[in-house]
This record gives structure tokens, sequence and C-alpha cells, in this order.
């Protein structure tokens, strides 16, 4: 059993704003939440900045006594949780919490209390460590936190799996909904480590932007990167089935289509040099989502802004993505909000919703030039334009990595008695892989009737490449091929016909009326006109702006 999986909500608690609102503004402001750390005194630190989250006040979230016997971490984790449950209007006395649960993780945990009790073990002895010194530092707390918070009852998980864990669980989270353990997950990541042993640590290991200018401190790409700058806060989705978020009137922002992780087996902190690892687990989510690589136009790297990362993700996408690397759109979050560790894949993955939502790719602030082989596109400047699919990327310690696709859900808000498909439904039904799928979206659909598609021609098909790359049209061939795909999938969508196969048999009547270019938006509608036992006919024409570009009758075999 597969079920389709749906992003009912958001919440966020983040360095540039707390809430999916702030964050969003902070994010469309370029805004940076970098600054000299006030958690601790860090003058003597080499590394002295981080991306604190401002203003945030755990009684605004939760009652003092709940918040009392919640370490950082988690009240960040309650705080988002409550925000995204909220904005999904989940009213949990509706719901059987059976069937509801939950997957936040931290990679971390409590590093303040370790460092408390630590020190009061060491001054006072052994019998002053506090008695819930063990139950406030474990990082699955967060998850039982947010489970007691709202009376999740379903299915508890913690994933920590170092920088990929916010991926991670809102993977896992996906896995439970699409193979029926559950109906909603309450998903995501959480982190406060910005503590004297955090930033100790990690300088150490000279992960760590050493730079004393917020401005430069954290510039994924950049040639002169060097490190990541520490982050706190959370970010937590609320993952549905599609039918239970529909029934109940839910408003859909994304569909989570595919979920791909894989291990690098090479070192405890360094990616693979070649960056293998990496580009498994991006093929692992593409091939889930049925969406073929070059269907994808952004990612959301995980960018952290170490020397090594950054060339070896970019290695990694490459790898993936062929030739095709060179027209997409990377950029990395973390140039705003720093690296938040446990948290930032999740904290990633709402920006993804957002950029998906709003048809804006950010810029990946900060960035200046970048050495001679990070030469792909990681946005220097940001872009309004469509975004169809969002591939966000997680790597961690240990040589985990993880990679969710995203897309918008086309099929929402129907008027009428009509189904609208995705390009990833349409290869459900008709025999046809990319490159020869040449229709985005089903629009309208009369099973065994009509069907009207859609066709947003870029400059990226693969016949312009092949054909015409100085003075690229879409062939004519193609057009026809497009209305045939739109015919069979009227054909098919009947139920006498589900299952089997259409054969585009015949074409009579051809007329060609203008080119078709990139940028173009045709509008393919097939009408079956004649039916005769497995033997179709349908009337087809193919628009752009109104204007008839091709129309032709074509004949249809079913098999």
């Amino acid at each position: 059993m597969s079920r389709r999986v749906v992003v009912t909500g958001m919440g966020a608690v983040t360095p540039i704003g707390i809430g999916v609102k702030a964050f969003w503004e902070g994010i469309t402001q370029e805004k940076i939440g970098f600054a000299p750390i006030t958690r601790f005194d860090a003058s003597d630190y080499k590394c002295s900045l981080a991306a604190e989250v401002k203003d945030f006040q755990p009684e605004n979230y939760m009652d003092k006594k709940s918040a009392r016997r919640m370490e950082l971490f988690c009240q960040f984790a309650v705080a988002a949780a409550g925000e995204a449950i909220q904005d999904a209007g989940l009213d949990m006395e509706k719901e059987d919490a059976y069937r509801v649960g939950c997957s936040i993780g931290s990679g971390i945990g409590s590093l303040q209390a370790i460092e408390r009790e630590y020190g009061r073990l060491v001054e006072k002895g052994p019998s002053r460590v506090a008695p819930l010194f063990v139950p406030l530092m474990i990082s699955n707390m967060a998850a039982g936190n947010v489970s007691i918070a709202f009376g999740l009852k379903g299915k508890s998980l913690n994933v920590v799996t170092a920088c990929a864990t916010g991926t991670n669980s809102i993977g896992e989270a996906f896995r439970a909904i699409q193979y029926g353990e559950a109906d909603v997950m309450v998903s995501g990541g959480t982190e406060g480590a910005v503590t004297p042993t955090g930033i100790a640590g990690f300088t150490s290991l000279t992960a760590l932007s050493d730079s004393k200018d917020p401005a430069r401190c954290s510039i994924p790409f950049d040639k002169e990167r060097s490190g990541f700058v520490m982050g706190e806060g959370a970010g937590v989705v609320i993952l549905e089935e599609l039918e239970h978020a529909r029934k109940r009137g839910a408003h859909i922002y994304a569909e989570v289509l595919g979920y791909g992780c894989s291990s690098d087996a090479y070192h405890i902190t360094s990616p693979a040099e070649d960056g293998s690892g990496a580009a498994r687990a991006m093929t692992n989510a593409l091939e889930d989502g049925k969406v073929a690589p070059e269907q994808v136009t952004y990612i959301n790297a995980h960018g952290t802004g170490t020397h090594h990362n950054d060339l070896f993700e970019t290695r990694a996408i490459k790898l993936a993505f062929g030739d095709h690397a060179r027209n997409l759109k990377i950029n990395s979050t973390k140039s705003m909000v720093g690296h938040l560790l446990g948290a930032a894949g999740a904290v990633e993955f709402i920006a993804c919703v957002k950029e998906l939502e709003e048809g804006f790719i950010h810029r990946t602030v900060g960035l200046q030039e970048s050495e001679e082989e990070l030469d792909l596109n990681y946005c220097r400047e940001s872009y309004r334009e469509e975004v169809p699919y969002a591939l966000s990327n997680s790597l961690g310690f240990g040589g985990h990595n993880a990679s969710i696709l995203v897309g918008k859900l086309r099929d929402l808000n129907r008027r009428y008695e009509m189904s609208l498909y995705t390009a990833q439904e349409i290869m459900d039904i008709i025999p046809h892989r990319y490159p020869f799928l040449l229709i985005d979206t089903i629009e309208e659909l009369e099973p065994g009737v009509r069907a009207l598609g859609k066709k947003c021609v870029s400059v990226n098909e693969p016949f312009f490449q092949g054909h015409f790359p100085g003075n690229p049209v879409m062939p004519g061939v193609l057009i026809v091929e497009a209305l045939a795909q739109v015919g069979a999938v009227a054909m098919l969508s009947q139920p006498d016909f589900r299952g089997r196969t259409a054969y585009f048999a015949g074409i009579d009547k051809a007329r060609f009326r203008r080119k078709v270019v990139p940028g173009d938006v045709l509008l393919l509608e097939t009408e079956i006109i004649k039916v005769k036992g497995p033997v179709g006919v349908g009337r087809a024409v193919a628009k752009v702006d109104g204007q008839v570009a091709a129309q032709a009758e074509l004949t249809f075999s079913i098999a």
C-alpha cells in the first residue's frame, strides 16, 4: 500500500523570525541572523558569532511549569509544533489520537543540561545532580514533549542522524503515512546547542567560521568560505494522508513525493569526496517520486559553507543530474539562518514549501564569487519563477545523506466533477517516461470524452538540446505526440480501459498554424469523437494564448 502524503501545516522558530510568516519575510528580505554570541561569554573563543533565536519567551507557547521541565531544544519544538498544528487546523478531539504520530529529532539534545549538571557533580557531589537531568537532556524528549503537549498517541520517533536529522525525521514520517502506520504525523527537527562545549567542540574540528563579520561569516559556495555558523531553532510540519486532509477541508501547501537516503561509509566528518553518497540519496528521492532529473529545476542544498561540504555536494549534484546540473538553481538557506544542525533540514523543508507556494527562489546571501570547480548556479540573485519541484538535501556527520522531494498538488479546489493530474500521476496512467512524457498536467478531464492538458515549454527540453540549439522551436511531431498523450489519458481514464495501454495508431487532417517556442504555455485538448471497440478517434487542438498552434484527428488503439 502506498498513500499520497501532503503538507497541511508548518511552524518555525528561527534566528530570523519566530513563526513561519516572520521567517519567510526574513527570507524574502535577505535578513541574516548572525551576531555575537549572547548565551555565554565567548570573548575568548576563536569563533564568537552565532545565529541565535531572538526574543523567544517559552511561556508564550506553554505554561511555566511545563517550560521548567524542558530544555531549550524541547521548548523550541513545542512552540513550532503548536504553530504547525494550529496552522493545519488539526483538532485532536476529532482525531483518533492513535493515528496521529510524532517524528521530531534533535542531533544533540541538551548540552546545557550536561554542562550544568556536570558542574554540580564536580563541585557538589553526585547527590546534587538534578533528578530530571536525564529526561531533560536526552534528544528523544523533543518528540516526547510534543506528544504530551498535544495528545499525540500514534507512532513516535526520534531520528538522530546529526545534520540530516530534520530531513530524516520528515522522511520517516512520510513513510509512516505512506504505508498506513499513521494518518497524520507531526514531524521536523529542533536544536539549541549554542553553548560553550558546542562552540568549542565544533571550533576544534575547524568546522566553524572564524569570521567576525556577520555579513561574511556564513557564505556557502563562496571561495572565501571558512566554515559554518552555529544556529538554533526548530521547524515542524504536519504531514497528512491526502484523503484524510481533503475530508476535513485542510489547506494543502504541497505534496511530499519522494525520500531518499544513503551512507557514505567513508569518514566520521567528511562527506565522500566524489559525492557518490549524496548523489545516491538524491537519485533515490527522485526515483521514489517518479520524477526525472530533468524535471527538477531547484535544489535547496545542504550548503554549510565548509570547504569540503560545498565542494563535495557540488560534485554530488553533477553526478546525480549530469549535464542538467548546469540548468539547476541551487541555494543555501544557511546563508541567512546558519546551520541549525538537527533542525536544519526541517527549516529548509519549510523554505522549500514556501518557495513552491510563492514561486520565489531566494538568493544565497553573501555569495560573491566561487572557485573554479564550484561552477553551478548557486543563486547570487533571487528568482521569481514557477517552481514545480524542490529537492532538499541534508548531509550529516558519519556519512548520513538524506534528500526529500516536494512538489505542488495540482488537483485541489475542484469546482466540478473532474480529475486533475500531475506529471507523476499521468505516468501512472499512460506508459510513457521522460523525455517522452510531453505534458506537465491534466487540467480538465471527462473520462472517455475529453481531456485538457498543459505544457510549459522550456529551453531545457531534450528535443531542443538535440535538434535546434541555436533557434529552439518545438517540433510539430512532438506537439502531435503531446496531443496524443492527452487523448490517451482521456481514453484510459474510463473504467473499462483502466490498466490498459493506448497506442497512437494514426493521424489525419494535421495543420500547423504557428511556431511553439520556449516560454510558451501550450493548452492541449483532445476530444474523443468516435469509439468502436478498442479503437477511438480524437479531435485534437493545441493553443498558445488562445491562438491555434496545431490541430489534427488522432486514432488510438487500446490493448
